[in-house]
């Protein structure tokens, strides 16, 4: 902050005098909402960091009561991604807060030093942020000032979303504090246009807003500014589904944004746990794709704890690179194709063993019946089989039918030879001559 907004901090020492129950070890921050502390809440021998607001704030006594009811709701946060407050009050004229201490650095810092983030690392600090704004959602607590200098990235990577109550206590107050001091409570940059109607109150929408613009600067390196640039226009190699959530985040009337910070959590998660639509002149890796494939793809491409995301595959000299995924299912399809082979040929078998049983010369002749193909079909087919068969190769279901074809001609044969014969004049055998029936009488 500039130094027109800073306000004279105590030092230790002299804060050390006041708060007994910490002791107050050293002045790390001061900005135009007050000073922060590294300080040890002797009862329970734990870091806390303990802030005390400006007297501007302080001698506000619709503030300090509004502050009061939200300091309480913010006691109730628990959550990995969002920073404790464990106690709060008022003392000789000063508002105070311990909260806890995380031991790292601002993100407005870390994206200071880094400028444009990896897309899967700025991915992974969104999301991690927006865990925690939707939890606070779910319990009836709005930031409405979300930006980088809230939120604390620890030694592990953690991101802690910090200072949920201070711009809640400050809406809907004096005009001092709605315009002037408003300012420092709402980033312009980051705050949704509904945040200066002083109206209506804003609702958890406010802080989606805020999540897109720090995925911009986050993907991009700066802040997106009216009109504005898609990210992808920026850096060329990004995926351009980043510019659906960040424009959709962004939108001007609440009702067009995500609804929930669960809708935008699943949509950035989409973007880089899924493919990328294939591009002309770019190559699909098991990962997702963030631009042009020129050599070996490495790096990290998990954005939150617990989703697992298969590494990209190497790419090997002369042929194109293939993901995991297209391995797999490459591996499968032989395995399903065998199957259907042996299938169709137990199939033909049997349907083999079953013409041959009835063609079997012990049997009786097999009456041909009025089901299926007439006399006359089989025949006309059976007319063309030699001259099919000539420099063909046969399949068994072909040769299944060949065979039924030419055992009906050779059938029809026969009942045509049969009826050319004359038929010879019946004798009467005496011994088959049926006696006749007795009249009854």
């Amino acid at each position: 902050m500039s130094e027109e907004t800073e306000f004279e901090a105590p030092s230790a020492a002299e804060l050390q005098m006041r708060f007994t129950q910490y002791r107050i070890e050293k002045l790390v921050a001061v900005g135009g909402m007050g000073a922060v502390y590294r300080a040890t809440q002797l009862s329970v021998d734990r870091p806390v960091a303990f802030k005390i607001l400006s007297t501007e704030y302080a001698e506000n006594e619709k503030f300090r009561k509004r502050f009061g009811l939200e300091a309480k709701a913010m006691a109730k946060l628990n959550h990995p991604n969002i920073v404790q407050l464990y106690d709060y009050g008022e003392s000789g004229g000063v508002i105070w807060m311990a909260q806890e201490w995380v031991p790292g650095q601002t993100v407005e810092d870390l994206l200071e030093k880094e400028g444009a983030m990896d897309p899967a690392e700025a991915a992974a600090m969104v999301a991690q942020a927006c865990e925690g704004l939707g939890y606070a959602h779910k319990q009836g607590v709005v930031h409405r000032d979300v930006k980088p200098a809230n939120m604390m990235q620890d030694r592990e990577g953690n991101i802690k979303v910090m200072d949920f109550g201070l711009a809640h206590a400050s809406h809907w107050e004096e005009p001092s504090l709605q315009s002037e001091e408003g300012a420092r409570f709402a980033t312009t940059e980051y705050a949704g246009p509904e945040i200066w109607d002083m109206e209506r109150e804003p609702d958890h929408r406010v802080d989606i807003f805020a999540l897109g613009v720090l995925l911009y600067e986050a993907l991009t390196g700066e802040r997106p500014m009216d009109p504005f640039r898609a990210p992808s226009e920026i850096r060329p190699e990004l995926d351009p589904r980043y510019d659906e959530v960040v424009m959709r985040s962004m939108q001007t009337l609440p009702e067009d944004r995500y609804g929930s910070c669960g809708e935008f959590l699943q949509a950035l998660r989409e973007v880089v746990t899924t493919l990328r639509p294939p591009v002309r002149g770019q190559l699909l890796t098991g990962g997702p794709v963030t631009g042009p494939v020129s050599g070996l793809v490495t790096g990290p491409v998990a954005v939150t704890p617990g989703v697992r995301i298969a590494e990209p595959a190497a790419r090997l000299p002369g042929r194109p690179q293939t993901g995991p995924t297209m391995l797999r299912s490459a591996k499968k399809s032989p395995v399903i194709m065998w199957v259907l082979i042996v299938l169709a040929l137990v199939l033909v078998v049997v349907l083999g063993m079953i013409v041959a049983k009835r063609s079997g010369g012990d049997e009786a002749p097999v009456t041909p019946t009025t089901q299926g193909p007439t006399a006359e079909e089989l025949a006309g087919n059976a007319s063309g089989t030699a001259a099919k068969r000539v420099g063909q190769t046969e399949t068994p279901k072909q040769r299944v039918e060949r065979q039924a074809r030419e055992q009906m001609e050779r059938l029809k044969k026969l009942e045509e030879e049969e009826a050319k014969k004359p038929k010879p004049e019946e004798k009467k055998d005496p011994k088959n001559k049926k006696p006749e029936p007795k009249k009854e009488g």
